[in-house]
């Protein structure tokens, strides 16, 4: 930062942290008149690979305020461009954003950022190399209490400074600073377990039987910079989350069965740069920009009453092993853990609660390029039947060379619109042993490799999405779907119920 500032640096090496909580034990002997108290250590935070040059953490305030209110009309640029773009016709239709109005997009996020780091009065830097996280979702609640208490500490030291006042937005005014922290790290690892079980029906576990019980994210050259009283305005956000290649990985333990014991890991989601470029399959998307990773904006403003959202996901696939998705049911459950705290706390915070009863209008943009959803046989040799012995079992792929979803809410109304648009959708199919349970990364080469034969393509989608407490409705104003295909692939789609004495389309 340019502006005179106070600063203080603190390099560190490699570190462990421990999370202490006591245990209920039981008194040995009764021949102590005093008990002892027990606790349990168990590390949740450990970094790597740190160098003192290049690893640390920053605190940095400056001497007197350097922003001002227009700051956030400067953020809230972003929206407006993104929606001028997203929303603009050509020949009376929603053309969606090219790659160099997309490239803009990015160039003008980075410029923002830059400003707002400039304008900033207190800014908290962590940058390190190696940060791996082990969480439970009880852990996760025992840290945001704590959270909530360094929090409130730092409020009520600040309203202390500040005097007391009886007219509240005058003291708003006098501790609203813009605060900003960004972190960094080359490699982010986080494992969670599962303390819910998510029951599902048995018609799900035909082929994979179990239920999750953790999950391991790992994604490289991760970065969140988040900017809260923008400008100077109390409320007034903006965050912003990217990573570059990564994936998840989930663990299934079997129970009811011979090994209870027994758990396996699946691939679920991947996002690698080897997939770039991959289209509907066969490398040729002309719309695709950038290299893997997923990049999140959101910024809210208290002015306009209006929260913006952006979500950009590149190269990513979503894979359904043995046609389980119900870990997005467990990934939300474990998010879930900190709502009751967050609408108590602004239930009970009473700078905020004027500001909390306001309904505010939000827009979002989904924007997938390069995207894939991956279905893959799995099946133990033990437990096919002799007639079942001689089947053969078939994965299904649907690339995407983009898929983007917009949507705009306003605050009176009741009913949520939203507009699609699917560009060169690929189904795919291949002759499957069942889940490789390996990394791959889902690209051209690894499809052609384990020999997947296109039998749809040329697939262009424009539909709208109307949501309203008592109906919903679907148009689509213009569609294109081309299948070329023969006999055998499409036998490979199907197969016959015996029980119902019909076929069956087997990627369902």
């Amino acid at each position: 930062l340019s502006k005179p500032c106070t600063s203080i640096h603190l390099a560190l090496g490699n570190i462990d942290v421990y999370l202490v909580r006591p245990v209920n034990n039981v008194l040995v002997g009764r021949i102590c008149s005093s008990s002892r108290q027990t606790f349990s250590t168990m590390k949740i935070l450990s970094v790597t690979g740190a160098s003192y040059n290049d690893s640390g953490i920053t605190l940095i305030r400056r001497k007197y305020p350097v922003t001002g209110p227009e700051i956030l009309n400067n953020a809230w640029s972003l929206p407006k461009l993104h929606d001028e773009k997203i929303t603009k016709k050509q020949n009376s239709k929603w053309a969606g954003i090219s790659p160099s109005s997309t490239h803009d997009l990015a160039e003008t996020g980075s410029s923002m950022r830059q400003e707002l780091l400039k304008s900033t009065e207190l800014l908290f830097h962590v940058q390190l190399s190696c940060v791996s996280v082990q969480l439970s979702k009880k852990d996760c609640e025992l840290l945001n209490k704590l959270l909530d208490h360094v929090i409130e500490g730092i409020s009520n030291e600040q309203t202390s400074i500040s005097g007391n006042s009886k007219d509240q937005s005058v003291l708003i005014n006098d501790i609203c600073i813009q605060t900003s922290v960004l972190f960094e790290c080359s490699i982010l690892e986080i494992c969670t377990e599962l303390n819910e079980t998510v029951e599902v029906g048995p018609l799900l576990q035909a082929e994979l039987k179990g239920s999750w019980n953790s999950l391991k994210l790992k994604v490289s050259k991760f970065s969140l910079f988040s900017c809260s009283n923008v400008g100077g305005l109390n409320n007034a956000s903006f965050l912003w989350v990217n990573h570059a290649e990564g994936e998840l990985w989930g663990s299934v333990s079997a129970k009811n069965d011979k090994d209870p014991g027994e758990s396996k890991d699946f691939l679920i989601v991947a996002c690698k740069d080897s997939a770039c470029r991959r289209g509907d399959g066969e490398s040729t998307n002309v719309l695709s920009i950038g290299t893997a990773g997923c990049s999140v904006t959101h910024i809210r403003n208290p002015k306009l009453k209006e929260n913006y959202t952006s979500v950009d996901v590149r190269s990513g696939t979503i894979v359904a092993p043995g046609g389980r998705m119900d870990w997005i049911n467990a990934i939300c459950l474990l998010f879930s853990s900190g709502s009751d705290r967050t609408e108590k706390s602004d239930d009970s915070n009473t700078v905020n609660s004027y500001q909390s009863g306001e309904p505010y209008s939000s827009s979002l943009f989904l924007e997938l390029a390069d995207v894939a959803v991956s279905y893959e046989p799995h099946f133990k040799n033990s437990t096919l039947s002799a007639g079942a012995a001689d089947r053969k079992f078939f994965s299904c792929l649907l690339a995407a060379s983009s898929f983007k979803l917009h949507n705009k809410s306003a605050s009176a109304s009741a009913a949520t619109d939203f507009d699609i648009q699917l560009r060169d959708l690929g189904v795919l199919i291949s002759q499957s042993s069942g889940s490789t349970n390996v990394t791959c990364s889902y690209g051209v080469d690894y499809l052609r490799q384990s020999g997947y034969i296109k039998v749809a393509q040329n697939t262009f989608v424009e539909a709208s999405l109307k949501l309203d407490s008592s109906f919903w409705k679907f148009e689509m104003s213009d569609s294109q779907f081309d299948i070329g295909t023969c006999h055998d692939t499409i036998y490979g789609l199907l197969v016959w119920d015996p029980n119902s004495s019909s076929y069956m389309v087997q990627i369902c």
